[in-house]
């Protein structure tokens, strides 16, 4: 599975900051074609900057959420080509809260709920 998979958190991401993410995949190649260098972050940086980013949500693994977020972090043409179609590590970090709130609202039975008690048989 790619960083920009259609159904990849990453992906979402990028649709709920209202960008299209064939499009930025699409510019990140074009301009990586077109420069001189490589364009891009060292990779290890990009995982280091991952790491914290999930560190920082609380979160044990890295998913393409966190190396989006590092992207961003980062200097290089995806983070320029992100930049550019108005996606911002804020509104990520927003769209993850706001995403995060209702998965633990869905899965979480409300305080006032009681036990089920089995009656008899």
């Amino acid at each position: 599975m790619s960083l920009i998979d259609d159904a990849s958190p990453a992906a979402n991401l990028l649709r709920g900051c209202g960008a299209n993410p064939t499009d930025v995949l699409r510019e990140v190649r074009r301009r990586v074609k077109l420069s001189d260098t490589a364009g891009h972050t060292d990779s290890a940086a990009i995982l280091d900057l991952a790491m914290a980013e999930a560190s920082s949500l609380g979160d044990e693994k890295i998913g393409t959420e966190h190396l989006l977020l590092a992207i961003l972090r980062s200097e290089g043409i995806a983070n320029e080509v992100l930049r550019s179609q108005g996606v911002d590590a804020n509104a990520i970090r927003q769209i993850l809260s706001d995403q995060r709130k209702v998965s633990d609202h869905s899965v979480r039975p409300p305080s006032s709920a009681k036990p089920l008690v089995r009656g008899p048989d």
